[in-house]
């Protein structure tokens, strides 16, 4: 039972199913073996009607009872004919359901009824339906079709045409991982942008240690790599306005995210926060452009926004060299 095999109309093979799955559905020939089922609920079931008492004062009075036929000699017998009334109709709607589903044969397999008017099934109402046109308890209405093994004349199918280019012409890869750091393909950048992660998780000069730490085992750097990362992090630690910025004392921020007015957002690489002064610090790790300026300003004005005295200064890694606006 642990597998299925794929179905649909355009499979040539018999479907199994129930007459519930198949509402909304339309087959060529559609067969209903068992034409026998209950049309009230069956009794082999506990099944439960909740209906009110008016002879009880508790407001929302409700009592449960258990569906049976002695019910309608009972002070609840138009609660039961109520309920089997919705029965029938649920029934004859299945029926229905069944009956129309077919558009070219339909077949049904029915029991001859013991008692039959006394309309207990499918079966019973089917046969009283039909009683005067049965012959050998059997009734047909139009011819079986002839089955052709011809295969069906389609009309081809005219080709879609869907523009294409090539995917390497338009497709860019960000690598981020282990192995991307290779001694033998460092660049002036690439150590850039080591350090640049370094300095985004130091809050002051004391967590350099842990920040090398983590950049190692987070990008597996060789010991070569991460030497050299280290020598570079202490010569721009010497750097005294590098000192200041990481001293203690102030709230730091490190790649801080703002939302501008017009809904854009920015992130900031440093804010340092003194009282009512704050100082945004932007790390480059290419060569100066008239842009970093710019962009620089527009932070020192969103944080002005803010209600704050501001100053920004940009870094540039490679030169050490500082800049302020």
């Amino acid at each position: 039972y642990k597998r299925t095999l794929p179905s649909g109309q355009a499979t040539d093979a018999m479907e199994v199913l129930t007459i519930h799955k198949a509402k909304g559905l339309e087959f060529g020939v559609v067969i209903l073996p068992f034409f026998d089922w209950t049309l009230d609920h069956d009794t082999s079931f506990d099944n439960m009607i909740w209906v009110h008492d008016e002879h009880i004062k508790q407001q929302r009075s409700l009592l449960p009872l258990k569906y049976t036929a002695a019910l309608q000699y009972t002070h609840f017998a138009m609660d039961y004919l109520a309920e089997q009334s919705n029965a029938y109709l649920d029934n004859l709607n299945l029926i229905y359901v069944a009956t129309t589903r077919a558009e070219q044969v339909l077949w049904i397999n029915a029991p001859l009824p013991t008692k039959p008017q006394a309309l207990k099934t499918t079966s019973d109402m089917l046969y009283c339906a039909l009683e005067s046109d049965l012959k050998d308890n059997q009734l047909q209405i139009g011819e079986l079709p002839q089955r052709s093994d011809k295969p069906e004349l389609t009309k081809p199918t005219p080709p879609v045409i869907f523009p294409t280019s090539s995917w390497r012409e338009m497709l860019s890869i960000r690598i981020s991982g282990k192995d991307v750091f290779d001694a033998s393909r460092m660049d002036q950048i690439s150590y850039g942008l080591l350090v640049h992660e370094v300095l985004s998780e130091m809050v002051v000069l004391s967590d350099l240690e842990s920040a090398l730490h983590n950049l190692g085992w987070k990008y597996g750097l060789s010991k070569e790599i991460e030497g050299e990362v280290r020598g570079l992090m202490t010569s721009i630690c010497e750097d005294e306005m590098i000192r200041d910025w990481y001293r203690e004392g102030r709230r730091v921020h490190n790649e801080v995210g703002l939302l501008t007015a017009k809904g854009d957002q920015k992130r900031l690489d440093r804010v340092m926060i003194d009282g009512q002064h704050a100082t945004v610090v932007d790390f480059k790790t290419g060569q100066p452009k008239s842009v970093d300026q710019k962009q620089v300003q527009g932070y020192i004005e969103l944080l002005q926004e803010l209600g704050y005295q501001s100053e920004g200064y940009l870094y540039y890694l490679g030169d050490k060299k500082a800049v302020k606006l």
